[in-house]
Order: structure tokens, then C-alpha cells, then sequence
């Protein structure tokens, strides 16, 4: 195989990657309703407080 196929398929993996990600992130909409977060009223986003690590 030569060597140009492999970095191509990359690059061909990668355009096709983020093209799925903007088309994805093009039909969410907005939920201007909701004020539930994920993270905490005391600021941490984890339950012991340490980030979840």
C-alpha cells in the first residue's frame, strides 16, 4: 500500500467527523425554559465535590 493512502483516509475520517458534528449540532435547538444544570448550586459537578476523580 503506498504510503499517501493512510494519511488520506485519515484526513477523509476526520472531514466526515466533524462534518457529522456541525450537521449534529446545527439541529439542536436551544432550551431557553429549562434552568436545570448539571452542575451543583455549590459550583462543583461532582457529588463528592472533587471534579469526579
Amino acid at each position: 500500500m503506498p504510503n499517501w493512502i493512510e494519511p488520506l483516509l485519515a484526513l477523509i475520517a476526520l472531514v466526515g467527523f466533524l462534518g457529522f458534528a456541525f450537521r449534529q449540532g446545527t439541529k439542536v435547538s436551544p432550551n431557553r425554559d429549562s434552568t436545570d444544570t448539571s452542575i451543583g448550586s455549590d459550583g462543583s459537578s461532582g457529588s463528592d465535590g472533587h471534579g469526579g476523580h
